[in-house]
Formats: structure tokens, C-alpha cells, sequence
């Protein structure tokens, strides 16, 4: 028996456990420990505290109920996420591009379905096979050397 697919409606909310699997899945992968990455976890959902900038309080209600939760409104020593109009801007273009344009599976498919292979399609994927054998004598870091 095969199950009808979720409603439409429930696509953010997956893109969005998605996304979060993945980033919270990053912190063991970079970290040095696993206590290290607790630490790190930790401080990302705003155990050790957390700041705010205070133009993102800019209503009297809304400070005052953010600071009955423990928020501090202030300027912070060391602000990495501080971002101008122009990107913010790039932010929301990139995540227009992500979610609205093909990813590349879907463009793959489109280009290659019903067997549509052309001659420049196989001398472009043979070019390419051709030059990853010739670099496999070239010594890279694995990238997980930690595990």
C-alpha cells in the first residue's frame, strides 16, 4: 500500500528540520571534542545568554518583555553577525535563488530524461572523467581527519 504525499503546505516546516539537522549536525563534525562541541551547542540555543543589538527592540513592549526573559538589549564586544542592507539583501537573494531555481538534480533531469545524451554531452562528461583520473595521484587532506 502505498501512502499518498504530505500536503504542500508542510514543505517549510521540513525544509526547516532539515536545515536544522544539518547545522546542528556540523558542530561534532568541526569541533576538536565532544565536550567541546556540548559547549558549542549549548551557546547556539542561548544557554549561556544571549544579546541583541538594540535596533532589533525597537518597541518599548517589546524590550521590556525581552528583557523580563533574560535578554540583554546592548551592544556586544565582539558582534559577528552585524550585516548591513547590502547583505541582508544577498542573504534573501541566495535563499531565493535555493528554494525557486532547479537544484541539480532537477536540472540534470530535465537536460537528460528520454535518453537526450548528444555527442558534446559525452566528450563534456569523458573530459571531466579524464581529468579526475589524472589528479588522483595528488595528495589532499581527507576533510574528517579528526574522526
Amino acid at each position: 500500500m502505498k501512502l499518498p504525499p504530505p500536503p504542500r503546505i508542510f514543505t517549510p516546516i521540513y525544509w526547516l528540520i532539515t536545515f536544522l539537522s544539518v547545522v546542528f549536525a556540523w558542530v561534532f563534525f568541526r569541533s576538536a571534542s565532544f565536550a567541546r562541541s556540548w559547549e558549542i551547542l549549548s551557546g547556539m540555543v542561548g544557554l549561556n545568554g544571549t544579546i541583541l543589538p538594540p535596533h532589533w527592540a525597537p518597541f518599548p513592549w517589546l524590550r521590556d518583555s525581552l528583557l523580563s526573559m533574560g535578554v540583554k538589549i546592548e551592544w556586544p564586544n565582539t558582534w559577528a553577525l552585524v550585516a548591513g542592507k547590502w547583505q541582508v539583501l544577498l542573504l534573501v537573494a541566495c535563499t531565493l535563488v535555493a528554494v525557486f531555481l532547479p537544484n541539480s538534480f532537477e536540472w540534470t533531469h530535465s537536460r537528460f530524461r528520454r535518453n537526450k545524451l548528444t555527442l558534446a554531452h559525452v566528450a563534456f562528461i569523458g573530459l571531466i572523467l579524464a581529468m579526475s583520473v589524472c589528479s588522483l595521484d595528488r595528495i589532499s587532506e581527507f576533510l574528517y581527519f579528526q574522526f
